[in-house]
């Protein structure tokens, strides 16, 4: 397992709400494009049995979250950064971090 897969394990498990609602997004995305409200869309997971959070605004974090990310979006990101290997640091000038107004004996 490399690092990538480690940190994404890691992340899965820290993220129970997000991980949920990522599984059902086809449905979320059908039920908000007929104009049901995200909240009688958590309150319909939660009567179904998953685990989208204690309150609303879990649920509704990690919608936005993945609004923005979308499931398809981040994982065709992480296949493309991790085939490109890790680009070399920037390193910034030194006039950014100078101070010349004193002479140095050194």
């Amino acid at each position: 397992m490399d690092f990538v897969q480690k940190a994404q394990a890691l992340s899965a498990k820290r993220c129970p709400v997000r991980n949920v609602v990522s599984e059902e997004w086809s449905d979320i995305q059908a039920a908000r494009a007929a104009g049901v409200s995200l909240n009688a869309i958590f309150r319909q997971l939660k009567v179904d049995g998953k685990e989208v959070g204690k309150g609303y605004s879990s649920f509704r974090n990690a919608v936005r979250y993945l609004d923005e990310n979308s499931p398809e979006v981040a994982e065709t990101a992480v296949s493309i950064e991790s085939n490109q290997g890790v680009p070399s640091p920037v390193t910034p000038e030194r006039g950014q971090f100078v101070d010349d107004r004193f002479q140095s004996d050194f």
